[in-house]
Order: C-alpha cells, then sequence, then structure tokens
C-alpha cells in the first residue's frame, strides 16, 4: 500500500512538471492585457505560422487585446475587425492593462501643433465641432486606430488626429481653449487677395461672385475643406476654408466687389501677385501662363467672372476678372510673367496610374487617399524635397511627389484591368419598392447612393459605366436586365442591402453560374469588399436571381452589402465613409478579376 502511494505522488509530481513546464512555454498572457499594431501593416493570421491563413491585415496603430503568447507569436482579438487570431508578437506595443480604464478616461494631453479640429467622428470628413490652439488641455478618452476621443475643458466631447496630441505641453503655448464657433452667427473675413465664392463645393462649379481681401462673410458649415457662407449682399455660395480667417486683415476692404464690365480691347493691369491664363472660363482647363502683379492685357471680351484677354507676348486666354484692374498698380512691374514650373493653386495633373496621397510630404507618411492618371489636383504649396500640398476636386488636401504631375493632361486614358470596360450598375429597389427597412434607413435609398460613388470611382479607373435608375424610380426587373444587353455590358452589378435577424451581420456575393467566370468574379469582389469595409464576410453564394440567373446573358454578381435589420450594422452601412469603402472595394475586386483574365 506504502509503495502504491509513493508511486502515485511521484506521478503526480511529474504531471505538474510537464503541466508546469508547457504552461511556460506557451507563456499565457493576461487576458486584461491590451497593445496596438507598431507596423504599417500587419497579417492577423489563422494560426501561429507565417503559412497560416491571413484573415485579414491591421493598419498601424489598430487596437488589439491580447489572448495569449506563444513564442515569437501572440495571439490577439481585435475589436474593429471583431476577428482572433495570430501576429507576430515583435509588432505588437503592449501599452496598458484593459481593466485599467482610469488612465485612459483621466489622462490629460496637450495639442502640438498650431492648430486641432476636433470631429464630431473619427473621419476627416466629419463636422467639426471645434478648433483648439497649440498648447490646450484635453482629457484623453479612449483610442480608435489613428485617432482619440477627447474632452476639451469647456466640455466638447469628439475625435483628433492622435499625432497632433503630446503628453508634454509644448513650450510656450496659450492653454486656452477656443469658443465653439456657432455655424449661424460666425463672421469670418477673406485673407486672400481675391476670393471666388462657388455654387456648390467644387472647384469646378459655377462662380456666384468674388469678394475681396478684408471681405466679411456668416459662415453657415463645413464639407471637408470648403466653407457655406453668405456674403453681405445676401449671396450664399461655398469657399475654400483657407482663404478665410476669423480676424480681419489690417488695411483691407469690407466691401464686396461686383463684376467689372470692361469694354472691348480695353488695356488692364493684373493686380494681384499672380493671375492664371487659363485656355477656357474654367478653374479646371489648362494653364497658359501666369501673369504677375502689374503686367497689361487686353481684355476682348467678359463671360460670367471670367474675362478674355491678350497678354504682350500674344497668349490668348481666360482670367479671373477679381485679378483685373483699368488703373496701374503702384510699383509693380509691366512685365508678362513667364509660365512657372510650381504655383499656388495651380492646377496640374496625374500622370501615375496610381499616385498615394501622404499627410506629410515624404514616402513613409500615411496614406490618406490616392488620386488616379489624368486627375486634375491643385498645388498648394511646394517644399525643397520634390514633395507637395496638394487638393483633389473632391477636398481631399494631402502630400504627392510632384514628379508625378504634369501641366498638361496626359494623351493616354487611364490604363488598367477596368480601361474601356463597360459597367452596367443596379441600384436594388427604388420608387413604390423600397426593399427592406431598417429603424432609421431604406435600402433603395442606400443603394443609390453606392451606387453613385461606385460610378464615380469606375469611370475614375477609365470604365464606362451606366446606371439602370439615378433616382426614386422602379424598373422591372427584366428591364434592368434588358438594360445591361442593351448596354452591351462587360459586367452587371446589382447592389443591395441584406435583411434577416437583428444579430445578423456581413457582406456576401452572389452568382449563378461558372461557365461565364462569375464564380472567379465574385469571389474577387467579395474578397476586396471585406478587407475594404472590414465586415464579417459571409462568403460567395449561388442563386438564380431574377437579375443575375438565366435571364441574363452578361456576367453579372449580386452583392449584398450588410444587414440593415442589424441597428449596429445599419449605422454603419449609412455613412458615405462605409459606402466609399465599399465602392472601393468593388473597384479592386474588378480591376483583380480583369487583370487574372
Amino acid at each position: 500500500m506504502k509503495h502504491k502511494i509513493i508511486t502515485l505522488l511521484l506521478s503526480t509530481v511529474l504531471f505538474l512538471s510537464v503541466f508546469t513546464l508547457s504552461i511556460g512555454t506557451q507563456n499565457v498572457a493576461a487576458a486584461s492585457e491590451e497593445g496596438i499594431v507598431t507596423a504599417s501593416s500587419l497579417n492577423l493570421r489563422q494560426s501561429s505560422s507565417t503559412k497560416s491563413k491571413s484573415l485579414t491585415l491591421l493598419s498601424k496603430g489598430t487596437k488589439v487585446q491580447v489572448k495569449s503568447i506563444k513564442n515569437s507569436w501572440m495571439q490577439v482579438y481585435v475589436p474593429t475587425k471583431k476577428k482572433t487570431g495570430w501576429v507576430a508578437k515583435k509588432y505588437i506595443s503592449v501599452t496598458k492593462s484593459a481593466t485599467a480604464k482610469t488612465a485612459s478616461t483621466t489622462s490629460t494631453k496637450y495639442v502640438k501643433s498650431s492648430s486641432l479640429k476636433v470631429m464630431s467622428s473619427s473621419s476627416r470628413q466629419a463636422k467639426v465641432l471645434t478648433t483648439l490652439k497649440k498648447g490646450a488641455s484635453v482629457t484623453y478618452l479612449s483610442q480608435k486606430t489613428s485617432w482619440g476621443k477627447v474632452k476639451t475643458t469647456s466640455g466638447i466631447t469628439g475625435w483628433v488626429a492622435n499625432r497632433d496630441l503630446t503628453t508634454t505641453k509644448p513650450a510656450g503655448s496659450s492653454n486656452t481653449q477656443p469658443v465653439a464657433e456657432t455655424a449661424s452667427t460666425t463672421t469670418k473675413y477673406v485673407n486672400s487677395s481675391s476670393l471666388n465664392v462657388m455654387s456648390s463645393s467644387s472647384r469646378q462649379a459655377k462662380v456666384l461672385t468674388t469678394l475681396k481681401k478684408g471681405a466679411s462673410v456668416t459662415y453657415l458649415s463645413q464639407k471637408t475643406s470648403w466653407g457655406k457662407v453668405k456674403t453681405t449682399s445676401g449671396i450664399t455660395g461655398w469657399v475654400a476654408n483657407r482663404d478665410l480667417t476669423t480676424t480681419k486683415p489690417a488695411g483691407s476692404s469690407n466691401t464686396e466687389p461686383v463684376a467689372e464690365k470692361a469694354s472691348n480691347n480695353e488695356v488692364q493691369y493684373v493686380t494681384v501677385d499672380s493671375l492664371n491664363v487659363m485656355a477656357s472660363s474654367s478653374r479646371s482647363a489648362k494653364l497658359l501662363s501666369i501673369l504677375k502683379k502689374g503686367a497689361t492685357v487686353t481684355y476682348l471680351s467678359q463671360k460670367s467672372s471670367w474675362g478674355k484677354i491678350k497678354t504682350p507676348s500674344g497668349i490668348t486666354g481666360w482670367v479671373a476678372n477679381s485679378g483685373l484692374s483699368t488703373t496701374k498698380p503702384a510699383g509693380s512691374s509691366d512685365s508678362d510673367a513667364v509660365v512657372e514650373t510650381v504655383s499656388y493653386d495651380k492646377i496640374q495633373y496625374v500622370t501615375s496610374d496610381t499616385l498615394n496621397i501622404r499627410e506629410e510630404g515624404n514616402a513613409s507618411s500615411d496614406k490618406v487617399g490616392a488620386a488616379k492618371q489624368g486627375e486634375i489636383v491643385y498645388v498648394l504649396q511646394t517644399a525643397s524635397n520634390g514633395w507637395g500640398e496638394i487638393e483633389t476636386e473632391d477636398g481631399l488636401v494631402g502630400w504627392v511627389n510632384l514628379a508625378f504631375l504634369s501641366d498638361s493632361a496626359p494623351d493616354s486614358a487611364p490604363t488598367g484591368g477596368l480601361a474601356g470596360k463597360v459597367i452596367v450598375l443596379d441600384p436594388g429597389h427604388g420608387g413604390k419598392d423600397p426593399g427592406a427597412a431598417g429603424d432609421t434607413t431604406k435600402e433603395k435609398d442606400l443603394t443609390l447612393s453606392t451606387a453613385k460613388k461606385l460610378k464615380t470611382k469606375l469611370e475614375a479607373a477609365g470604365a464606362t459605366v451606366y446606371m439602370t435608375r439615378t433616382g426614386d424610380t422602379y424598373p422591372t426587373l427584366d428591364a434592368r436586365v434588358q438594360y445591361s444587353k442593351n448596354k452591351k455590358a462587360d459586367i452587371f452589378i446589382s447592389i443591395h442591402i441584406n435583411a434577416g435577424s437583428s444579430s445578423a451581420n456581413g457582406i456576401e456575393t452572389y452568382y449563378w453560374t461558372s461557365s461565364k467566370n462569375e464564380k472567379e468574379l465574385a469571389t474577387q469582389v467579395q474578397k476586396e469588399l471585406v478587407e475594404s469595409t472590414g465586415l464579417n464576410s459571409r462568403g460567395v453564394k449561388t442563386s438564380n436571381f431574377r437579375v443575375i440567373g438565366t435571364t441574363t446573358t452578361t456576367q453579372s454578381i449580386l452583392v449584398e452589402l450588410g444587414f440593415i435589420t442589424n441597428p449596429k450594422e445599419e449605422k454603419i452601412i449609412a455613412t458615405s465613409e462605409f459606402q466609399n469603402d465599399a465602392a472601393t472595394g468593388i473597384v479592386n475586386g474588378l480591376e483583380a478579376y480583369f487583370k487574372s483574365l
């Protein structure tokens, strides 16, 4: 009996020793640890091996919860992706314990940039709640990728870019926080020599009037880099925010100019520091020359706020009337300027297939967007390292390598898998058929707004795009199929929003037959949709839907972009940000598909 007891004890000790060694090898982490991704992009894998399937890519700054550690691998849960997987341990910086919430809610940080916008959500396109000056203190509440949720000293809660905050108050800075501006009562002033008021937030919109330096406006609202204003004469329109200030410039006039009407062949003078001479009466036209202050021109004719002129060197083109006067400015040059390499507000064209737009003027800075070949950009400023700050037609501001810009539009059409392809988009439902309904939205509205964004992106990639409906109408299912046949479409895409239980979630893509490579098409689109939006993948499926089934001869797929019946997912898919991401995913999927043929 004694011998059996000793044997049992020895066995128990041996088991515990092996178990302890096993635990030591696994190096199990406390479930409460949190971390941040430090690599620019990091694969989240199914298991702890580089040969394992990649579940998704994590961007720099993504927040994770550490589950366990195994040798050089770390098992993590990603709240934003709702996925658990394995990553390389060296690319995760363990920040704090998930249970230690007090630190995140009470930590004080300071603004280190000259000014910092507080946004209503973690997006550059969100509403600006207020603007903080350098040195202003905030209470840091939480983090979401590169954004931080903060509370200002005046009680405003919103989102700011983490890169503009520091834990140490900048030397010589003020700790005061500006009062939040009230859009309906805020007065701002023009701080550029002249400022066009446009009919919409686009440089290609109609010019309603032109304001001189010092003119006052009532600031109504903001949309990306544009501001909606009302002039003292009652005109409401859009202006570039960078040309406004809350302080009236010294020695400026508060009057709003009236459009000049000059007689033919009258001599006029350039009154601004530089004046672009364009090929036609549009800011998006080709730039012919740039005139300096005091240069003389022969005024030929007028077209709204534009004047047709002839320079002393014989160039005939169009200029903004606000930059001309019948009186020569004192102390100015009478010479006609030569075309400059780069000028403020100069129009240039993208020459590469895709040009990355970055937060700062270097190749290692974070990417904020991209421009396609042939797109127009406006050069705001240049740096000595060959980079320039630009603004795109849709208002995105960032830095690009100037080597990939040109004064002339590229002769060739956009290259790539979509160039020359005919795509028909079918926004599901419409008119009398609302489709599925959520708490606050209808399927027919979401499919249409997404399709319009997709159309813009496909056309930028070189495709010819048609839509079965462009408004709140209801084409029959057979009419949609016939429309696609009439247009001789290469691809037909029907866009829908799913319905089910309140917990159902994710994206799925349908096709009908493999004989037309539809399975490959659906697979590529589904993959890129999930990658771009971050929603759960429900996979690729087959179904004989009327618009993609046996009635059609075109390669056709149907996408279900999330569940409108899931309240949480409904809020996501209703945002412009998600719809743009979904459109990008579909474009990427189509390009990958065509390039694989």
